[in-house]
């Protein structure tokens, strides 16, 4: 009982960051839920499954909850999420049946490098973006007005773009039970030109509603390949404590994401990313033993 517990504490606490970012949440649920579900008997055939299945169905709950408190503060750009769910849902779609024919290790390796990547990417923004800011700040008048004007946002990118760019995320977020929101969030931003990361970030939440669905119920499998009780690729005694927790923590996360400073969470979340995805591929690759 004490394990279902903690499991549902920990899910408030990934939504809760999760939300508050406008990320899916799976590059910190997909380990907890491949170390749990070992656990409890569950083979290493369906492991990685099950793991992506139920992140995917929390990142929905979460979603969801999230994007109700950002609506009602319409912080949310329903076009641009509406056109990038044409491409990620069929996307996402394609993603869960990809993911059939491969196996754990194949999954985990997956998992593990695309989270690595992007928390290196994250880093060398953070970094490269302070940099920059220093060299503006230190040069004289005239430079800096050159500078500031070579700053100023540009026209945003054709909208044709968010479809075919929602097909890969689609497919990644099945694929790796990440919602896609570490793509959608600097994605929406290059389309949000002149306004704040917050509503990117609620755009990501809102389009994540309709990812993780088309994900989730993907992966609703008839067969019975997990044991009971389950539904599909759904672990109930796992799947239930996780989801109980998306739902509180994804309101609590879009409600706090706009009073904690934007530069603290972005560092965090890419110094676990690093962490995690290294972790995952020093493990599972077999280069080390």
């Amino acid at each position: 009982m004490y394990e279902i517990m903690l499991l549902f504490m920990v899910a408030v606490l990934i939504a809760i960051f999760s939300a508050s970012l406008g990320i899916g949440g799976g590059i910190f649920s997909v380990p907890v839920l491949i170390y749990v579900g070992s656990l409890h008997g569950i083979g290493q055939a369906y492991l990685a499954q099950m793991a992506v299945a139920t992140s995917l169905l929390m990142a929905f709950v979460l979603s969801v909850s999230a994007s109700y408190v950002n609506l009602r503060t319409r912080m949310v750009e329903i076009g641009i999420g509406l056109l990038f769910a044409l491409g990620s849902v069929p996307g996402a779609f394609l993603g869960s049946i990809v993911g059939r024919f491969l196996n754990f290790q194949a999954l985990t390796l997956i998992f593990g490098f695309f989270v690595l990547l992007m928390g290196l990417l994250g880093l060398y923004k953070i970094f490269y973006g302070k940099r920059k800011n220093a060299a503006v700040n230190t040069g004289d008048a005239a430079n800096n007005k050159e500078r500031n004007q070579s700053m100023t946002p540009g026209r945003p990118p054709s909208r044709i773009w968010l479809p075919v760019t929602g097909i890969f995320t689609g497919m990644l977020s099945s694929l790796t039970g990440v919602g896609g929101g570490i793509i959608m969030v600097p994605l929406f931003a290059q389309f949000l030109k002149g306004h704040t990361i917050h509503r990117s970030i609620a755009t990501s939440n809102f389009s994540m509603v309709l990812v993780t669905l088309a994900g989730s119920i993907a992966y609703l499998d008839t067969r019975r390949l997990l044991p009971e009780p389950s539904v599909g690729f759904y672990y109930l005694p796992l799947a239930l404590p996780v989801l109980a927790g998306a739902i509180i923590g994804g309101g609590l996360g879009a409600r706090l994401g706009k009073k904690v400073p934007e530069q603290h969470l972005k560092l965090f979340l890419a110094g676990l990313q690093i962490f995690i995805g290294a972790r995952m591929l020093w493990k599972y690759s077999g280069l080390f033993g």
